[in-house]
């Protein structure tokens, strides 16, 4: 890396002032930037609104992609709303950028397919898989849009775990722990005792909702008692990114350390 005989620009902090990031709140929201005109050119969600603004304090062009330095060089002012949790934050920012379409944004400016999850119940097992129209005999989520295929993903690992308690992570079918399990996925046998095929749907339901967790409860009860930390660890926080992103309040991994890096415009 090249020695720097001046300091990064700082244009953001030229422009507010640094007491506007260091009196912005730690908890989640929603912020845009806009240009001398008053144009929004950019909207985004944050776990911590401080965190995530200070983030662009600095224009390193070692860090830093172009497109955002852009940004930062066309932005003179930051507006912001509080949100009651990151899911809240998330909803409030799809929908003002498919209002507003910012010109510095790129995903989430159209609506795309609503991409549901289907699931149905039969002899061979569960089948999940994500579709925008619904088939005879398969039940179905809420549309997700993007969401869905993460949704599923988390889904069908703990779940495949939750039905075979004696396993561990390594035992997953091929495939599954990457970061999208296979378009076609089945569980079998399905369910497991004690679960009965409506039962699982109901609680599936509710989980979709996000009127009762009871689904996820089922799951961690049914962890071995011997797995490692680490297979725990990633157990939780499987858990708890569904939990979060339904609305349900998550139980941090011990040791775990939440992080909110600072995305490319778009």
């Amino acid at each position: 890396m090249q020695l720097r005989l001046f300091p990064d620009p700082k244009p953001l902090v030229e422009r507010l002032g640094p007491d506007f990031f260091r009196t912005l709140p730690t908890h989640p929201g929603v912020y845009w930037m806009k240009d001398a005109g008053g144009t929004i050119l950019y909207v985004g969600k944050a776990k911590s609104l401080r965190q995530r603004l200070a983030s662009y304090r600095v224009s390193n062009p070692d860090r830093m992609l172009r497109r955002t330095r852009r940004l930062l060089h066309h932005t003179v002012a930051i507006d912001w709303k509080s949100c009651e949790s990151e899911t809240e934050a998330l909803q409030v920012e799809a929908a003002m950028l498919l209002e507003l379409k910012p010109r510095f944004n790129r995903a989430g400016v159209w609506r795309g397919p609503p991409r549901r999850i289907v699931w149905t119940l039969d002899p061979d097992g569960l089948r999940m898989e994500i579709a925008d129209d619904v088939a005879p005999g398969w039940h179905a989520s809420p549309p997700f849009g993007a969401a869905a295929r993460w949704i599923r993903s988390r889904l069908l690992r703990i779940l495949w775990m939750g039905s075979r308690p004696d396993s561990d992570w390594a035992e997953l079918p091929a495939g599954w722990f990457t970061s999208q399990v296979p378009v076609e996925a089945r569980i079998h046998p399905w369910p497991p005792p004690g679960l009965d095929q409506d039962q699982f749907s109901t609680l599936l339901e509710a989980l979709f909702s996000g009127s009762d967790d009871e689904l996820l409860t089922w799951v961690e009860s049914r962890q071995r008692s011997s797995a490692s930390l680490f297979e725990k660890n990633l157990f939780r926080e499987s858990v708890d990114t569904l939990r979060e992103h339904f609305g349900f309040t998550p139980i941090a991994a011990p040791g775990s350390v939440a992080s909110d890096p600072a995305p490319p415009p778009g």
